[in-house]
């Protein structure tokens, strides 16, 4: 049983690694894909030297190194998985010490799941759990070799390892001066509490780097805090696997006292733990999915890729929310759909259209998705205004934003500044052939009206002396559509606002400038059937402006359906939607 007994933690790690692939793939893969996304990695041995050389800077690169292949499908979750595995049982080599006890192992993977539950908030860098990682590497090093050394070695020792860490991979080392004193006390070293000196040291070092400047306040010299965003107040979550490393170990304490069991029974225990553990950490981590950040973090996905079709195919585009809706008439513009389809969708005013006002805060995520569908639009200044905002509020870049960059500053014939970003490209694993294929246009006004899209977009420009988004997204629209050749995206986004918005006086200025000319030869049917509503008692004018006879005689059924639904009594959203929820009377009628 014993011979057997030895294969049994090789078992349960492998069982393991196994789950988190598969957990990791269906629960987090986006949001891996996304952390590649704010992490871009520089082939640039300045741009190393600059980032890295810092407090925390060889876990930081260590983590932007690895995350910039997450793009590649199963990565993120294979790395991860594996990584987390490596510490779980670096913690249980800790642990064995302690207590040989086979069903301490799936305890052993409570920290790691505690990390990555916090990996479900984008907010925590992957800087943070690659920490953790060399913070088990090296509390194993110490147990491993500070055995046999003689008290003052062994607390320099420590002394090393934590400081080291600390200025290694940040806040962390803390943590390893805590378990280093912890371990050291509950296996009764010569002395032990002399490792007090080690955990002196590193809120010395702290001090010292919060009256200096160089970290903000205590909860970045000495928590997990560290690791998240600046700008953002974690939940205390963050601090739970800190807090099971050192419980763990005192569990280990405690469990020391328990008789010595068969090992038939030690093994029952052990399955039982693992599937307490498993369950335990599937129940959390389903709790932490249910945020409205993960719909946007794939649809965002989907539009750095132009995977249009998957946004139109997605399971979230009945989700009442702008930013989803947003997303989805971008893919239906894309798809030349956005006025045969616009009320598919669950659009509510302007917002749904293009977030603006109030609405529109100023993130990562509405700064780029308005990035990209005022480029659809065809306000290239906008566009360009907002990517540069994110640009320079994204600390370690966002390459969709870099190509926005370069893109727009290649229309507007800003060659020099468009080469800047593409030089950033260039040093980048995944994006350097895009650079070089970007790179023919730089200083080629032939090529650049040779290509379909960018020559397009040249002529999208303002005229100069006006200045764009000052006014809303609708008046830019109408200053572009005054151009020489209009965009045809353009056109039906201006339409698609008019719509939403139910501006019929807006509507009627836009037919008597436009209607007839390049701009609207033809009406489409959503814009005839605005038309017929609000000139019901004047179908003339309906008629001269590309109204259609069947488009009129729709409406008069629609009229007669919502009249004998109120002589029921029955409520007209639910009695129409089957055969009109498609038009824009039904829209008109539900969205008052």
């Amino acid at each position: 049983m014993k011979s057997k007994g030895k294969y049994i933690p090789v078992l349960i790690c492998t069982l393991a690694l196994l789950f988190l692939i598969y957990h990791l793939d269906i629960t987090q893969r986006f949001l891996f894909i996304y952390r590649e996304q704010q992490s871009m990695f520089l082939y640039d041995f300045d741009t190393i030297c600059e980032r890295y050389l810092s407090l925390g800077g060889f876990s930081l690169f260590i983590s932007h190194f690895i995350v910039q292949f997450f793009s590649i499908k199963f990565v993120g979750p294979i790395v991860t998985a594996l990584i987390g595995v490596v510490l779980s049982y670096l913690i249980w080599l800790v642990v064995k010490r302690i207590h040989q006890a086979l069903y301490l192992l799936p305890l052993c993977f409570l920290p790691l799941f505690y990390q990555v539950n916090i990996l479900f908030d984008f907010n925590y860098n992957y800087e943070g759990f690659i920490s953790f990682f060399l913070t088990t590497v090296f509390l194993y090093l110490y147990v491993r070799f500070a055995h046999s050394m003689k008290v003052p070695y062994r607390i320099a020792f420590a002394s090393i390892l934590s400081l080291g860490l600390y200025l290694i991979a940040g806040s962390i080392g803390l943590l390893l001066s805590c378990a280093i004193l912890v371990y050291d006390v509950i296996q009764k070293e010569e002395k032990s509490y002399l490792q007090l000196i080690t955990v002196a040291l590193i809120l010395l070092l702290g001090f010292y780097l919060i009256i200096t400047g160089e970290l903000q306040s205590s909860r970045y010299a000495y928590l997990n805090d560290f690791y998240y965003e600046p700008t953002m107040e974690p939940h205390l979550t963050i601090q739970y696997s800190w807090v099971a490393l050192i419980v763990l170990l005192l569990v280990a304490l405690i469990l020391r006292f328990i008789p010595k069991m068969k090992a038939s029974i030690e093994i029952v225990i052990t399955i039982v733990c693992l599937i307490g553990v498993g369950s335990y950490f599937i129940h959390d981590a389903n709790k932490s999915r249910r945020n409205i950040i993960y719909p946007i973090i794939e649809l965002q996905d989907y539009i750095v890729n132009e995977q249009w079709d998957k946004i139109l195919n997605s399971r979230y585009l009945n989700i009442n929310n702008y930013l989803i809706t947003n997303y989805a008439n971008l893919a239906l513009s894309h798809k030349g759909m956005l006025l045969t389809h616009l009320f598919d969708l669950p659009q509510d005013g302007a917002n749904s259209i293009m977030l603006q006002g109030n609405f529109a805060e100023t993130t990562p995520e509405i700064w780029a998705i308005s990035a990209h569908i005022l480029y659809q639009m065809g306000n290239i200044a906008s566009a360009r205004n907002i990517a540069f905002d994110s640009f320079v509020a994204d600390r370690y870049g966002n390459p969709s934003i870099i190509k926005m960059m370069a893109k727009t500053n290649i229309i507007y014939g800003d060659y020099p500044i468009a080469e800047k970003y593409i030089k950033i490209l260039e040093k980048t694993w995944r994006y350097k052939q895009w650079a070089k294929d970007y790179r023919k246009f730089l200083f080629r006004d032939d090529l650049v009206e040779a290509d379909p899209e960018l020559s397009q977009k040249r002529k999208d420009l303002p005229p100069e002396g006006t200045y764009p988004f000052t006014r809303g997204a609708y008046v830019d629209l109408l200053n572009i559509l005054d151009g020489d050749s209009p965009d045809k995206n353009t056109i039906e986004y201006a339409i698609a606002f008019l719509l939403v918005t139910k501006d019929a006086q807006s509507l009627s200025q836009f037919m008597d400038k436009y209607y007839g000319t390049k701009v609207l030869k033809e009406v489409p049917v959503l814009l005839q059937e605005a038309l017929v509503e609000n000139n019901e008692f004047d179908l003339g004018y309906c008629h001269e402006h590309g109204v259609s006879e069947e488009t009129i005689n729709r409406h008069n059924q629609f009229i007669q359906k919502f009249m004998e639904t109120q002589q029921k009594g029955l409520n007209p959203e639910a009695a129409l939607k089957r055969e009109f929820g498609r038009t824009y009377w039904y829209y008109s009628l539900c969205k008052f």
